[in-house]
């Protein structure tokens, strides 16, 4: 497993849990994160992924991406640094890829009808959005299927959705987990 975005390692903590953390590579430009995941995890790295990609993205069943900012939008418009990471993630994850995004905030306190247009679909609920989204995911990586979605809402930070990805075909599961 591979968490390229690692900060302090939260998330791949929990991730350790299931697999042992000698299973989890973790990375992270921040010397002092560096400092904090190097006492929990065997393989830490520091490498910048916008420059450095290739070197990090090496064949692992699950790719994790938490970028605090991912967002369909971002995609959408073609942001070139996080379409390149993604890019390398989908290409090098053997089985799952999960990425950290946070659109569901901008679709419940901005605009529909902007994210209908980037889909091409009406999306009049939450779970339409992700299956729109599915559509448009299997476009950019008709390898990789969204297989489930766990999202939350919340008033003090915003919202964030889990996406999980896999080279599996599977019917889309989708969960919102309340506050």
């Amino acid at each position: 497993m591979l968490e390229a975005l690692a900060g302090t390692g939260v998330d791949a903590r929990a991730f350790a849990q299931d697999i042992g953390v000698e299973n989890v590579l973790v990375n992270d430009m921040d010397p002092a994160c560096v400092a904090i995941l190097a006492q929990t995890f065997p393989h830490v790295t520091s490498l910048d992924i916008n420059k450095e990609g290739q070197q990090l993205f090496i064949p692992v069943d699950l790719v994790y991406l938490d970028y605090n900012t991912h967002t369909l939008g971002r995609v959408y418009n073609r942001d070139r640094r996080l379409c390149t990471t993604d890019r390398l993630a989908f290409s090098t994850a053997r089985k799952f890829v999960i990425l950290n995004d946070s659109s569901i905030f901008g679709y419940r306190i901005w605009s529909k009808k902007h994210y209908s247009r980037m889909l091409g679909a009406e999306i009049p609920s939450e779970e339409a959005f992700y299956k729109a989204m599915a559509g448009y995911y299997h476009g950019l990586y008709p390898e990789w299927n969204l297989t489930a979605v766990g999202y939350c809402f919340t008033t003090k930070n915003g919202g964030f959705a889990y996406l999980l990805f896999s080279r599996q075909p599977g019917e889309l599961t989708i969960r919102e987990y309340k506050q």
